[in-house]
């Protein structure tokens, strides 16, 4: 509605009358009034292309609230802080836009969420990129359901091994700590939560000390209420790291979980590169994760 710019019955009109828009603009001697045609439509600012981008992007925020302490430290190439978080932006988006373009109707690497449910997607989230290398293993295994246990396996040729050989294949040094970090939801509680077991070596155990003479419990400390196993074929050909809990008053359940080595140095802390993959695609909760379209019309 047109409202007049200056008191009085004759001043000049500012707003819509009609179907005429009618602007006051300061000239040269005074005021000088303008009168446009209103436009009969007007662009609609929620396609659905817009509906998209905005839903990737609140997955990410999400994260954002979820792995704050990580975040802020898991980039090399940027200063920690505010640039980490535009990068984890940067190289997680496409992984969200994968997802909506080429598994919209089924299941894909995350598990989408309502707008109206403030919950972290589980998914294969890049958490780190960093200058020592990522954590590899030539086994893995990872129970179904709930109260999940995890076991690590690295083949060796036969020898006698010690600790040191087995933290080299980790890319890891005696003083080094191993990263453990799980997307974690305990059964009653409807919102997950992000768990990191910052493990290191115990103190009194060296490189050159052979499997034969650590024991089994006490080679990672830091485990908090999970049990932490390190154990060695009798052969000396393997390795697993064994990840449990031996008595739980909660049922929980790892959706997803990563590895990240962690070096202090005198240039600064340096740490691996990381992602989130499924603990077990067997699961009931990854078979039974959100699509993109079952979630779009609440972004929408």
């Amino acid at each position: 509605m047109g409202r007049q710019k200056f008191g009085g019955c004759r001043s000049k009109i500012r707003g819509k009358v009609g179907d005429t828009i009618y602007q006051i603009k300061k000239d040269g001697i005074g005021f000088s009034q303008y009168a446009y045609k209103a436009a009969d439509t007007r662009e609609n600012p929620n396609t659905e292309a817009q509906a998209r981008a905005r839903m990737i992007m609140g997955h990410i925020q999400r994260m954002f609230h979820a792995l704050p302490d990580i975040i802020k430290d898991a980039f090399a190439e940027v200063d920690r802080g505010t640039l980490s978080f535009q990068l984890f932006s940067k190289l997680n988006y496409p992984l969200l836009k994968n997802d909506v373009d080429q598994h919209w109707n089924e299941g894909g690497d995350f598990d989408w969420q309502f707008k109206y449910k403030v919950v972290p997607p589980a998914g294969t989230w890049i958490l780190s990129r960093g200058t020592l290398p990522a954590v590899t293993w030539d086994d893995y295994r990872c129970t179904v359901g709930y109260n999940n246990e995890f076991e690590w396996t690295w083949n060796f040729p036969g020898e006698r091994l010690t600790l040191g050989m087995w933290l080299a294949r980790l890319g890891m040094g005696i003083e080094d700590k191993l990263y453990i970090i799980f997307y974690r939801k305990e059964r009653d509680i409807n919102i997950p939560y992000i768990q990191v077991l910052r493990l290191s070596v115990n103190p009194q155990y060296n490189e050159s000390t052979p499997f034969a003479y650590m024991g089994d419990d006490d080679v990672l400390l830091g485990g908090e209420d999970w049990q932490v196993i390190v154990l060695s074929g009798w052969q000396n050909d393997w390795v697993s790291l064994e990840l449990y809990h031996q008595e739980t008053q909660q049922e929980y359940y790892v959706a997803c979980a990563a590895m990240m080595v962690v070096r202090p140095s005198d240039r600064g802390t340096l740490f691996s590169s990381a992602q989130f993959q499924w603990a077990t695609k067997n699961s009931l909760y990854y078979r039974g994760r959100r699509t993109p379209a079952e979630v779009f019309t609440s972004w929408k």
